[in-house]
């Protein structure tokens, strides 16, 4: 099962997990397809797909999110998403997210390769909804 983590240092690290987890929520509740689930306190968070799932937590100074996945398309989507929430909650464009395998960066997507995470994301929601 293929993982990844990203630290992210920032003095606002509690309350940007609780925006993110609020946000991925509502997404979550307006798309009951989906069939996700989060569950999140002040300090951590879990989003579950099914098919993958992100950790979040805070501390004073940091938001860490580790994501595993059933496949690499399933991770590189849920970076995606992850990603793409963070960068709506910082609207400062202060953070960095800089995904990590085993050790190594992965690769900074460009717009077309992450348009192509989003719809796998989606393909992913549509097809756990048709078949689960």
């Amino acid at each position: 099962m293929p993982t990844s983590s990203v630290r992210i240092e920032t003095r606002s690290a509690t309350r940007y997990l609780e925006e993110l987890c609020r946000r991925l929520s509502e997404t979550i509740e307006a798309r009951p397809e989906a069939q996700a689930r989060i569950e999140w306190s002040e300090i951590d968070g879990t989003v579950d797909f099914g098919w993958g799932r992100c950790v979040a937590a805070a501390d004073e100074s940091t938001l860490n999110l580790r994501a595993d996945a059933d496949d690499d398309a399933a991770l590189e989507a849920i970076e995606e998403i992850f990603t793409r929430h963070i960068e709506h909650v910082d609207a400062d464009n202060r953070l960095t997210v800089d995904w990590r395998r085993a050790g190594t960066p992965a690769t900074a997507p460009g717009v077309p390769e992450r348009r192509a995470r989003m719809r796998e994301f989606h393909r992913r929601v549509r097809h756990t909804t048709d078949h689960g």
